[in-house]
């Protein structure tokens, strides 16, 4: 493993915290106006409309927040790693870094759990600086039973 695939591990800690633990408040509100399949879709539009309208938002030194959406019951956060081509990143590795981190802040953060209560995945997809993708990972609400 390469410099930068080994360094990356450690940076991708740094960017769950950010992402999990400042994100989550854009849901909330949106979520407040009921469970119908209509209100939820209805909520995940609002709160990708209301965070991309923040948006592109560096997290930290190495990750840009470039996107979200929300649709067909989920919620998506579109990240690229700015210093990093894809291929400089090994996908296994940042997605055995990145899986338990994002997992754990989806599950137990408070601003997240709407996701979880009304069982809508959160994914997040992570770009090298020149567009291709690294990896994309998806937190069910089944992964916080």
């Amino acid at each position: 493993m390469n410099d930068k695939k080994g360094f990356l591990g450690g940076a991708a800690l740094v960017v769950s915290a950010a992402v999990v633990f400042g994100l989550g408040k854009f849901a909330v509100g949106s979520f407040l106006g009921g469970s119908s399949e209509a209100s939820i879709q209805a909520a995940l539009l609002d709160s990708a409309d209301q965070l991309n309208a923040t948006l592109p938002m560096m997290v930290d030194e190495e990750t840009r927040l470039d996107s979200a959406s929300g649709s067909d019951r989920t919620f998506r956060y579109n990240y690229t790693m700015v210093n990093y081509a894809s291929e400089d990143i090994d996908p296994e590795v940042f997605v055995s870094h990145m899986r338990p981190q994002l997992t754990a802040g989806v599950c137990t953060n408070k601003e997240m759990a709407v996701f979880v209560k009304h069982r809508i995945p959160v994914v997040y997809a992570y770009y090298g600086n020149q567009g291709k993708e690294i990896a994309t990972l998806a937190v069910q609400s089944t992964d916080c039973d």
